[in-house]
């Protein structure tokens, strides 16, 4: 079975790109992991994980997410090849994303920061007496 399931945030906007028959998003995230050291405090390590989704997902995706936005997601690990401009065989790892969320509650930066010009905007209710 090859299915990966991972919450981080991501680094950078979406990058969506229109193929021939479809689109394909590509994007990085951050994956904070906490550990005990020796000395007993906590430290953190981070790991980046690269992934693309393809299709309506991909329009989703760059719809829903800005950088610095919480994802939760789950994937399959797959191994992209090639030739560099030298003729070298290359190779790397990446995620093709299945399925995405963010997590029950979480609002962005950007998206607070929206919901609060909109409220500060408002005129205040007046009261209709029944």
């Amino acid at each position: 079975m090859n299915l990966c399931m991972f919450g981080g945030r991501l680094t950078a906007d979406i990058s969506l790109k229109d193929t021939q028959n479809s689109c394909v998003a590509n994007f990085t995230v951050a994956i904070n992991k906490s550990y005990k050291k020796s000395d007993g405090t906590w430290g953190q390590k981070v790991s980046f994980a690269d992934c693309v989704i393809w299709a309506e997902a991909a329009k989703n995706l760059s719809q829903r997410f800005k950088k610095g936005d919480v994802i939760y997601f789950e994937a399959s690990l797959e191994t992209e090849s090639w030739k560099d401009s030298e003729g070298k065989n290359k190779s790397r790892n990446k995620f093709r994303v299945n399925n995405f969320s963010k997590p029950i509650g979480f609002k962005s930066e950007k998206a607070q920061e929206v919901e609060s010009q909109t409220t500060e905007n408002q005129p205040e209710e007046q009261q209709i007496a029944f």
